[in-house]
């Protein structure tokens, strides 16, 4: 037998060449393994040090499984496919817990906390997942029910109680949980939707949380509306905001992107508060009283849009005083 002989000249550096590469290759790759992020389809749960809102709250129904937590990164794991509506909004975070029925075990209810980044926002989103059919809760609660689901906003927060059977079995105790949460989270006046002065108002026209409302990208969230008065057609705005401070700020933001657009504000007198910026044909009126914000885009006069802004804000003067 002949003894064997290794390789020499090119052929074995090649093959040295060649075992270092793979050496080299695998080394990449386990680190690229080990530095890679573990991905676990679970929500994050809270630990004790982490503050929750759903924490310590007095509920008519025992909790029956801890808090879970869904960040921006990870919104879509619990509402894929509208993940974006909320994130779009000024999403903070999602809270879960679900409520376990005393008198059914099969039976639950799920609360889903959004925090929003403002009490504007959450009224948004609210104005955007409203359900006009549904039945209103109560004069202090901005929201409805529907086959025991239950749908609101209060402060900066979204809330929506899930039944794991809906019917309207589950009404009484969705509210029930809906005014645990708001008496323990006192925030202030809540503060619905915008109503809108009836006389000249055309039918049908009437929408709430109108994102870059009129094609002015200020006016997001708001209530819009359509008049007729003496054979012309208005467009009219409502928006409500946390302060008189954020009001005013408001203002001059649409007042500032109606002038960029080609428009040339006006000195005018008959409204305390009132701004008009003109165009070439048309005129636009904005107001401000207290919190509240109005406006009137493509008027045929500047009178016009002044008088119909007037009527805006003093719709309801008891809410609307300074």
């Amino acid at each position: 037998m002949q003894p064997r002989t290794e390789p020499q000249g090119p052929g074995r550096l090649v093959g040295v060449v060649v075992v270092l590469i793979l050496a080299a290759t695998a080394g990449v790759m386990i680190t690229r393994q080990l530095r890679r992020p573990q991905r676990s389809n679970a929500a994050t749960t809270l630990s004790a040090t982490e503050p929750s809102a759903l924490e310590g709250l007095s509920m008519p129904w025992p909790a029956a499984n801890p808090t879970e937590r869904y960040g921006p990164d990870r919104l879509y794991e619990k509402v894929n496919g509208q993940a974006d509506l909320y994130l779009q909004a000024g999403f903070s975070s999602l809270e879960c817990r679900r409520f376990a029925d005393p008198a059914d075990p099969e039976g639950s209810i799920e609360l889903r906390l959004f925090t929003m980044e403002s009490a504007q926002a959450a009224r948004s989103v609210h104005a955007l997942q409203r359900r006009p059919e549904g039945a209103p809760m109560d004069a202090d609660i901005d929201g409805e029910c529907l086959d025991g689901a239950c749908f609101l906003a209060h402060g900066p927060w979204y809330l929506e109680l899930l039944p794991s059977s809906p019917g309207p079995e589950r009404d009484l105790p969705s509210r029930a949980l809906a005014h645990a949460f708001v008496d323990a989270h006192a925030v202030g006046a809540v503060q619905p939707e915008p109503s809108l002065p009836t006389q000249g108002l055309v039918a049908g026209s009437v929408a709430h949380g109108v994102q870059d409302a009129y094609g002015v990208g200020s006016l997001d969230g708001v209530s819009t509306a359509a008049y007729q008065i003496d054979g012309h057609r208005l467009l009219a705005w409502v928006a409500r905001l946390e302060s008189d401070a954020q009001a005013d700020a408001l203002a001059d933001r649409v007042v500032d992107e109606l002038e960029a657009l080609g428009g040339s504000e006006q000195t005018q007198d008959g409204l305390q508060g009132a701004r008009v910026v003109e165009f070439l044909d048309s005129a636009c009126a904005v107001v401000v009283r207290g919190s509240r914000v109005a406006g009137v885009q493509e008027a045929h006069d500047p009178q016009a849009a002044v008088d119909l802004a007037a009527r805006l804000v003093a719709h309801r003067p008891s809410e609307l005083a300074p």
